[in-house]
């Protein structure tokens, strides 16, 4: 059997979309899809607030509770915040509450993230708890050590200052992924980042940290919009769904084979699947081996996926990566079976 999987959903790398309306939307596709692929989700609690501007940055996380906002930043209050100021003071821990704080910094705004994935938890399903975790970990001082490496080393990347032509607007992006990068390499998980982040992930495969891992794209792609957490808990209830898991990432590792643009992409994870999905069902192909996966293992490193069409916002890194997967036929064949992940795909498919 392979090894249990788990992807991380961090704040700081979904910051920029967890906004009311179409960012939340292409957060939520992403959960979904990541609940499909992966043995256990773990999203961060709490609330993080974001400022930057031309001359400072900032940032804070506070628990859950305790005063700290409870629902989404709308569009228009992250719009409005950009025609204002913000300023970091500060007192000495030994000087009397009653003295006045000292200004430390102060800027004018050119983000201001609010950010939240609190309000997911009132729409999840009960046996959702299973397998969606939300916790707290604070960054291992080695992932803080390994995170200022890559930044000192990407600090002055030509397409990342393209990106982000403000310092301190830059520092947000770039600091804050590489943190959540060397934070999810250190706990084995995957990590999920929204779109706004993709020049930092770019830059990092460029650069070799690893080798992309499959499987988000292609599911992005064959999962109807309409899908939902009910289908979701229907479909994770099904044994065949390791099966199904690796055949999605062997269409998606053919698909990018030949592959030279997105759209190019797109038709290629059509064409392969729709294949598999022929040939395991007029063909009649022998039974998959009943002990599973063989040849899955994890290897340590970074690696990104790729954000596709259709997905607003979307992108994947992980910290352990796929070695490779591969189905064994071993044993009497069963000529009158089909496998059993097209089980899977039937359901799927009654979505549409």
């Amino acid at each position: 059997m392979p090894e249990p999987s788990a992807i991380y959903f961090p704040l700081r790398s979904n910051a920029a979309s967890l906004v009311a309306g179409v960012g939340v939307a292409s957060v939520r596709r992403r959960l979904l899809l990541a609940a499909l692929l992966h043995d256990r989700v773990l999203v961060e609690s709490g609330f993080l607030r974001v400022a930057a501007g031309p001359t400072a940055s900032q940032s804070f996380w506070m628990p859950s509770g305790g005063g700290a906002p409870t629902g989404w930043q709308s569009a228009r209050s992250r719009g409005a915040a950009k025609h204002g100021s913000f300023y970091m003071a500060a007192r000495l821990s030994s000087a009397p509450e009653t003295d006045p704080m000292r200004v430390l910094s102060r800027s004018t705004t050119s983000l201001m993230w609010a950010a939240t994935f609190e309000p997911f938890r009132h729409e999840l399903p009960a046996e959702a708890a299973k397998w969606i975790e939300f916790g707290h970990v604070e960054d291992p001082p080695d992932a803080k050590d390994q995170a200022r490496r890559w930044s000192f080393r990407d600090r002055s990347a030509p397409e990342l200052k393209a990106a982000w032509p403000e310092t301190f607007v830059r520092d947000v992006y770039v600091k804050g992924a590489h943190l959540d990068l060397a934070t999810s390499a250190a706990l084995g998980t995957a990590l999920s980042f929204d779109g706004a982040h993709a020049p930092v992930l770019a830059t990092m495969v460029r650069a070799n940290e690893g080798a992309p891992v499959r499987g988000a794209g292609a599911l992005a792609l064959l999962v109807p919009t309409e899908f939902g957490w009910a289908d979701v808990a229907d479909i994770r209830k099904q044994p065949a769904l390791v099966e199904y898991r690796a055949v999605i990432r062997e269409v998606e590792a053919a698909a990018l084979d030949g592959a030279t643009s997105l759209a190019d992409l797109e038709r290629a994870i059509h064409e392969e699947y729709a294949r598999r999905v022929e040939d395991a069902s007029n063909k009649r192909a022998g039974r998959w081996a009943s002990r599973g996966v063989a040849g899955l293992g994890l290897v340590a490193g970074v690696a990104a996926d790729i954000a596709l069409a259709g997905v607003p916002g979307a992108g994947t890194i992980t910290g352990a990566t796929l070695a490779g997967a591969e189905y064994m036929v071993g044993g009497e064949l069963d000529r009158r079976a089909r496998p059993r992940w097209l089980a899977i795909h039937s359901r799927i498919r009654r979505r549409s």
